[in-house]
C-alpha cells in the first residue's frame, strides 16, 4: 500500500503497511513565542500548509520580512515539500493587506494553496477588490495562492551536487501584486543569477544549455544555500526598458550558477521556465 502522511500539530507521521512513524518534526521559519503554528493544517501529496494564525509580521506576499513583529495577529501560513524523505519549507505566505488571523484555516490542492482570515476587515466585494478600506470589522476574506507558475521546458544536465538545477516559481503572475518568487534547486552553493528574456532557444553554453534568448534581463547576484538559491523578482524595477513585465506578456527565466567543482566551464545552468503574466 503506498505511504499515506497525517500531519498534526507541526509532525508528519507516515504509514507503510500498518505501521506508522514520525517522520519531520516541522517549526517555521520564524518561530515566535503564541504564534500558534499548527492552529490549521492542509496537505496534499508532498505538500504541507500549516498556519499560524497569530503571527505578528507586516511582510505581505511571498517570502517577506518575516523579523517585523509590527502587526499583531496578522497570521501567516507556510509551505513545506517533501523530496524523498526529506521535508523543507518552500514558502512563507502572508496576506496582501496583512489581514487578522490569515491562517485560521488553510486548504492545499496540487499546486493551489488558500488561506482564510475571518478577522479581515475590508468592505470588498468579489475578486481582488480594494483591500485597503477597512470599514466593514472582521467580515473575512480568502486568499488564493499558485504554488507552481510556469511551464518548464528546454533540459538541465547533472551538476556537482549529482542532479539537474531545476527552477520553479511560486507567488502569483499578476503584475500588480508583485510577489512572484523564482527558485532554483540542486545547485552547488556557489553565487549565481537569474536571467530572463522573450524567447526560446536550446544552444550549448558553458556546461549546460542556454534556453532564452532576445533582450536579456539579469538579475541581481545571489548565493545558493543548501543547494537553493532564491530572488524576488521586483516587476517594478526591470534590469532595463527591453524587459520591463507587462500583463499579458511572456517571459521565459533560467538561472546561470557558479560550478567549480564541475570542471569544464566552470558554470551551469538550470532548465527554462516560461511564465505568462496576467493584472
Amino acid at each position: 500500500m503506498p505511504a499515506m502522511a497525517l500531519t498534526v500539530l507541526g509532525c508528519v507521521f507516515v504509514r507503510s503497511g500498518t505501521s506508522w512513524s514520525q517522520q519531520a518534526y516541522l517549526k517555521a521559519s520564524n518561530t515566535d513565542a503564541s504564534d500558534q503554528f499548527g492552529w490549521s493544517v492542509a496537505v496534499s501529496g508532498n505538500t504541507v500548509v500549516v498556519g499560524a494564525n497569530v503571527e505578528d509580521s507586516s511582510a505581505t506576499g511571498v517570502n517577506g520580512n518575516q523579523g517585523d513583529n509590527s502587526a499583531s495577529e496578522a497570521g501567516a501560513a507556510y509551505v513545506f515539500v517533501r523530496s524523498d524523505t526529506s521535508w523543507s519549507q518552500q514558502a512563507y505566505l502572508k496576506a496582501s493587506n496583512a489581514a487578522a488571523r490569515f491562517g485560521e484555516s488553510v486548504a492545499v490542492s496540487g499546486d493551489t494553496v488558500v488561506v482564510g482570515a475571518p478577522w479581515e476587515s475590508s468592505n470588498a466585494t468579489g475578486v481582488n477588490g480594494n483591500q485597503g478600506d477597512y470599514s466593514a470589522p472582521f467580515s473575512g476574506a480568502a486568499y488564493v495562492f499558485d504554488l507552481g507558475l510556469g511551464t518548464t521546458y528546454c533540459t538541465a544536465g547533472a551538476n556537482s551536487t549529482g542532479a539537474s538545477a531545476s527552477i520553479s516559481a511560486t507567488g502569483s503572475a499578476g503584475v500588480a501584486a508583485n510577489v512572484l518568487l523564482l527558485r532554483a534547486e540542486y545547485v552547488p552553493d556557489q553565487p549565481g543569477v537569474f536571467f530572463y528574456g522573450p524567447l526560446q532557444v536550446s544552444i550549448p553554453f558553458g556546461n549546460g544549455t542556454l534556453c532564452i534568448a532576445g533582450p536579456i534581463g539579469r538579475l541581481d547576484v545571489v548565493n545558493a544555500t543548501g543547494n537553493v538559491m532564491t530572488f524576488p523578482l521586483d516587476n517594478t524595477s526591470p534590469p532595463s526598458a527591453l524587459t520591463q513585465i507587462t500583463a499579458g506578456s511572456t517571459w521565459n527565466f533560467q538561472a546561470w550558477f557558479r560550478d567549480p567543482a564541475a570542471g569544464g566551464a566552470f558554470f551551469d545552468l538550470s532548465d527554462g521556465l516560461s511564465v505568462t503574466f496576467g493584472l
